[in-house]
């Protein structure tokens, strides 16, 4: 299994390849339009993911490369706190937090590789009840 790895910060990106390369997954990096075109002419490129902290200013760049994307590969977003942009909606299958991509990203790719996008959805209910008790967790230290 190959991945494209998307992301200018070098040192997390070398974390991360190291990282799904200990679990048995080939990762091809880039961290500009022109190194990831290359890497998507390799015709075994199986899942994408981006760095959230890529496609900020680079929007008409990652629509560009989602259109070289034939077929269709799947496409996950790594994600601090920053909100998701709107030109990824329309590209990416998963959306998911870093820390957690740290932690069980190797799973993911597997998954959405084989066509299983089960621990997204988890994920999701997961995050959006955090979400709605910290939010009533701020309301209840404001009375």
């Amino acid at each position: 299994m190959l991945v494209l790895m998307l992301d200018n910060d070098m040192s997390r990106n070398i974390r991360r390849t190291r990282h799904l390369e200990g679990m048995g997954i080939h990762v091809s990096s880039a961290c500009s339009q022109l190194q990831a075109l290359r890497a998507l002419t390799t015709p075994n490129v199986d899942v994408v993911c981006i760095a959230g902290q890529f496609v900020p200013n680079r929007e008409e760049e990652v629509v560009m490369l989602s259109k070289c994307l034939t077929p269709k590969i799947p496409v996950a977003l790594i994600v601090e706190s920053t909100p998701i942009p709107s030109v990824m909606e329309q590209i990416v299958d998963v959306v998911i937090d870093s820390a957690t991509f740290d932690l069980r990203g190797a799973s993911v790719i597997q998954q959405m590789s084989s066509g299983q996008t089960s621990f997204f959805w988890q994920w999701i209910e997961e995050w959006t009840s955090r979400a709605s008790l910290m939010t009533a967790d701020r309301a209840a230290e404001k009375c």
